[in-house]
């Protein structure tokens, strides 16, 4: 399908055939009156004896501004890190706002915020990773 907006092409999608009653999600692309900013903020330092571990507390803005001339209703959708080595620790999760959905098992998370006309609305993500000292979370 060819999605037209205001009489100008916007965006183009293929669209899913479904049953009579059922929902169909329908992509219509960037609405350019809505923008985010994600910035990530991380801080290390060391804990336990003679400094055995490395931390690195991150705290995560996500900006959501809404330039339209109404109000909206909006899905932010994120992701923590998850790990399967026993010595990486992941904890202190915490959020400014409440989850509309805890971290599932990929650690994919999100909230529905209600963002007033002309105003931006910020979510802050917090969360701490512990590994052994020295040792390198990502590669190059």
């Amino acid at each position: 399908t060819n999605v037209f907006l205001n009489g100008r092409f916007n965006t183009q999608a293929i669209l899913k055939t479904t049953v009579q009653g059922a929902s169909l999600e329908v992509p219509l692309g960037a609405d350019e009156n809505i923008r985010i900013k994600r910035t990530i903020s991380p801080s290390e330092r060391k804990e336990g004896f003679l400094g055995s571990s490395d931390v690195t507390d991150y705290q995560i803005a996500i900006d959501v501004g809404n330039y339209k001339n109404k109000d909206i209703t909006i899905r932010v959708i994120d992701q923590i890190p998850k790990t399967n080595n026993e010595q990486i620790e992941i904890t202190e999760l915490s959020s400014s706002h409440s989850f509309a959905q805890e971290p599932d098992a990929d650690g994919i998370l999100y909230w529905e915020l209600d963002v007033p006309s002309q105003q931006t609305t910020t979510i802050t993500l917090k969360y701490t990773i512990s590994r052994p000292k020295n040792w390198v979370l990502w590669g190059n």
